[in-house]
């Protein structure tokens, strides 16, 4: 477009001078605009005459002379012309990312311009970055999801908090909780990196990162439905009771209160029913030997 403006209205190029190439843009314009102006130089006196004409209700209107019309309409081109290559010239072309937010009690299922598909957790935040073809597939994640990513010929790469996970094809889950990522891989191999190291996972694989620490490997896999709370499930692994209710409280949007501050820091293993709120606190209660009382959607163990 600015060469265009260049050869119609001779401005010379100014080659990585933004303020000349505006100041040409500018004085196009008003050379323009006095083109209009000075088209013909009786235009102002004619239109004088005819509103006299009109005020004394004569019917003689004097005409325009018809060699002003293709010159003012030549000239008003040009503004217009000037006027959408400067909106063109400074509107950014780069599209706002796309942000998809979740809150307590809250899933949600996001599928992706290059046909991969995200799920949600509660209170998790996905950014999405326009796909281009041929470049890196760009997202950032705060929170959980679980991943599927379409196959193709560039990486699919995922910031999370000081982490970036990086793969080609695969299902894995990513956790963002508590200044801990948690990266566990269902099939393909996924490579998870931080500053200045980084490590591989494969099927069944799990690794996390800590707060200033390099990101290292944390075992396996524990069942086939793990990350468990897409099959409504809850995995607990050295999980201690005030951070299952915590996981509880998010997931369902309820109220859980541990009557016994002494019992907040037990420590469980196992997987529980976590369908409901209900059935996740019943669950706790079997294996802490404990009751609950419930008010609605609140509960408190003791």
């Amino acid at each position: 477009m600015n060469r265009l403006f260049y050869s119609l209205f001779g401005i010379p190029p100014s080659e990585g001078d933004h303020d000349a190439r505006n100041e040409n843009i500018d004085n196009a314009v008003q050379e323009a605009m006095g083109n209009v102006r000075d088209a013909d130089p009786e235009t102002p006196q004619q239109w004088a005459r005819l509103q006299s004409s009109l005020a004394q209700g004569s019917t003689n209107v004097i005409p325009v002379r018809n060699r002003l019309v293709p010159r003012v309409a030549f000239a008003v081109a040009a503004v217009a012309l000037i006027a959408a290559g400067a909106f063109l010239y400074y509107t950014p072309t780069q599209s706002v990312p796309e942000r998809i937010a979740t809150g307590r009690g809250e899933q949600q299922q996001v599928s992706l311009a290059d046909g991969s598909e995200v799920r949600l957790h509660h209170t998790s935040e996905l950014v999405v970055d326009r796909i281009q073809s041929g470049a890196p597939r760009h997202v950032s994640l705060s929170g959980e999801a679980f991943f599927r990513v379409r196959r193709n010929d560039t990486p699919f790469v995922i910031t999370a908090d000081r982490a970036t996970v990086e793969v080609l094809g695969t299902e894995f889950n990513v956790r963002v909780r508590d200044d801990v990522v948690e990266v566990a891989v269902k099939s393909g191999t996924v490579k998870v990196r931080s500053a200045d190291s980084s490590i591989i996972l494969t099927q069944s694989q799990i690794g996390v990162m800590h707060a200033n620490v390099p990101p290292q490997y944390a075992g396996t896999i524990p069942a086939e439905d793990y990350p468990g709370w897409m099959s409504g499930k809850l995995f607990l692994n050295k999980t201690t009771l005030a951070d299952a209710c915590r996981e509880i409280e998010l997931r369902f949007n309820a109220t859980i209160v541990i009557a016994d501050i002494q019992m907040q820091g037990t420590e469980m293993n196992g997987v529980l029913d976590a369908r409901t709120a209900r059935s996740a606190v019943v669950a706790l209660c079997e294996v802490t030997h404990t009751r609950f009382m419930r008010d609605g959607n609140a509960f408190r163990i003791y």
